[in-house]
């Protein structure tokens, strides 16, 4: 008997073409995919027929592990090349030959996703289900709402998930300005390709892509937009609070700029959210120009991060100076993030990074109320797994907190005054 370790087109195929009576699929857990029915690898070391043993999967390593732990012949174990579309023998491998590391494909469909900072979402269920696979990295293929040709793309639809703002130059500014730059800063992305819908099915086939996440993913399917209730982290804790990292030189253009100023002032960061689409939620903005105006600038140098959405508009006169770069430049946010003092913010997109970037130092402000989904305390929790007047269990309480009140000036520096006090009390460096 030959067995087929793995269920995708090759194996599939060779089963069918080749030797359809003395083959049979094998899974680790007797999975049943596209169709096709398989026995599990327990099933199939209790037989006494094993002549091969094919490995169709991308868990080479994994599989070729197992298999001779148990004492199976290296010379029956097969190893399937989807390059050259050849079958070798694993003993007749050198021993110095290594065998690559597994690579978990991501697809994040823009048909049915958000293009915003819900994208980070993704990429921590990304993370946990390369960890669970013991998969070396995540490579990342952004589907565009796109068609074959202009005509025949779906921006009605995505405009009705992203507002109604949401043309093609929006949709290609958050896929740069957002999607890319976050891939750049996550720890365990090694590729990204960007592709359109017409053309997932030929980039699958080229790349020979056979495991994806979601599991399963295939142009018909309808990809589901995911949410912090969709996993749970307690048991990636503390090592997920480290999943964003600022490229090298960005770092060192911060602390570049952080040596520069005068008598070692501790920088301070004020993320504010200016948005046109549920403008109930942006930031007071002459409440935190009120308060930055009263920190004592002999200690702190604070600087306003303002939103993309509405950058080199009227402002209200502040002794802070506006750091527009970091607004266009995720990257460069990402470091700022790292090493400032306190990082202080609205509940908006970029506030949601805080909680994975390493001592990061956070004050969110959060309001429940009814005036939309998204600031209804159900969708908050569905949302960030965060329930009213209570910190989210990932944060780490020591460098993150949400102060779950209206952002006037008196509740920030309140706030502020008391996570300063904190610090120094517990000298958190």
């Amino acid at each position: 008997m030959i067995y087929l370790y793995g269920i995708n087109s090759f194996s599939i195929n060779y089963s069918k073409e080749f030797y359809s009576k003395e083959t049979q699929l094998v899974t680790t857990t007797a999975e049943e995919k596209y169709g096709y029915h398989s026995i599990s690898l327990s099933e199939m070391l209790e037989n006494d027929d094993l002549d091969q043993v094919i490995i169709f999967s991308s868990f080479l390593s994994e599989i070729i592990d197992t298999l001779t732990a148990k004492d199976i012949d290296k010379n029956k174990i097969y190893i399937f090349s989807a390059d050259d579309l050849t079958i070798t023998r694993y003993g007749a491998i050198t021993q110095n030959k290594t065998i690559a590391p597994s690579v978990l494909w991501c697809f994040y469909d823009l048909n049915y996703c958000h293009v915003n900072f819900d994208y980070m979402v993704f990429l921590i269920a990304a993370e946990i289900k390369r960890l669970e696979e013991s998969s070396s990295h995540l490579n990342i293929c952004i589907v565009l709402p796109y068609g074959e040709c202009y005509s025949d793309s779906d921006l009605n639809i995505f405009s009705i998930k992203n507002g109604q703002h949401a043309d093609d130059d929006f949709l290609q500014d958050r896929i740069q300005g957002i999607l890319l730059h976050l891939n750049r800063c996550f720890r365990s992305v090694l590729e990204c390709h960007v592709v359109n819908k017409s053309e997932v099915k030929s980039f699958i086939m080229s790349k020979d892509i056979r495991h994806t996440f979601p599991e399963g993913y295939i142009t018909s399917y309808r990809m589901k937009q995911y949410h912090h209730c969709d996993f749970d982290l307690s048991n990636h804790l503390p090592d997920f609070r480290s999943l964003l990292k600022a490229p090298d030189s960005y770092q060192d253009m911060v602390a570049r700029y952080i040596r520069l100023l005068p008598n070692d002032k501790r920088l301070i960061t004020i993320t504010l959210r200016e948005y046109g689409y549920q403008d109930y939620r942006n930031s007071n903005v002459y409440e935190w120009v009120r308060f930055i105006d009263s920190l004592d600038k002999d200690l702190y140098h604070p600087i306003i991060i303002r939103d993309t959405h509405t950058l080199y508009s009227e402002f209200p006169e502040c002794s802070a100076p506006l750091l527009n770069e970091a607004s266009l430049d995720l990257k460069l946010r990402i470091a700022l993030y790292e090493k400032s003092y306190i990082n202080l913010s609205v509940s908006c997109g970029p506030s949601t990074l805080f909680f994975y970037i390493n001592n990061c130092r956070s004050i969110e402000f959060r309001e429940v109320c009814n005036q939309s989904l998204s600031t209804k305390k159900e969708h908050i929790f569905m949302a960030s797994r965060m329930i009213e007047g209570e910190q989210p269990y990932y944060a780490n309480k020591s460098f993150n907190r949400i102060s779950w009140q209206e952002d006037t000036f008196i509740n920030i520096k309140n706030a502020f005054d008391g996570f300063c006090k904190y610090i120094e009390d517990n000298r958190v460096e």
